[in-house]
């Protein structure tokens, strides 16, 4: 099934040819992971079990990387469409503290090859 199409470097809709772009098969699960993983802990009213422990695990001073590794995997994991994974997470953070995730992964349609910058900050703050 069809859904709207994101933007990941922006968390704005994908406009194409004056109107809302949609995607499907692999490309929706792979957006689908990039939105659960901005999903703060708490944040979903409906569900505050949903979303990554940012500040109080993967941010937090003393948080082993192992730990901010299997917290991202869960994550990936628990995400419909996902079947395994392969190789990963991968999580590089550069002198910016700017996060790029890897990671590669089995689905329902076919292999998926994860890598996307990633941000500790909610999506609507995203200048």
């Amino acid at each position: 099934m069809a859904q709207l199409s994101i933007d990941t470097t922006t968390g704005r809709l994908t406009v194409a040819d004056g109107g809302f772009a949609d995607c499907s098969g692999l490309e929706s699960i792979r957006q689908h992971v990039w939105l659960r993983l901005q999903i703060f802990l708490g944040e979903c009213a409906y569900d505050v079990g949903l979303g990554v422990p940012w500040i109080q695990e993967v941010v937090a001073s003393g948080t082993a990387p192992e730990r901010i590794a299997t917290i991202f995997r869960e994550a990936i994991i628990r995400t419909p469409g996902i079947t395994g994974i392969t190789s990963g997470p991968t999580l590089d953070v550069d002198d910016n503290r700017a996060m790029q995730l890897s990671f590669t992964a089995t689905t329902d349609e076919g292999l998926l090859v994860f890598s996307s910058p990633i941000s500790s900050k909610p999506v609507q703050e995203i200048d």
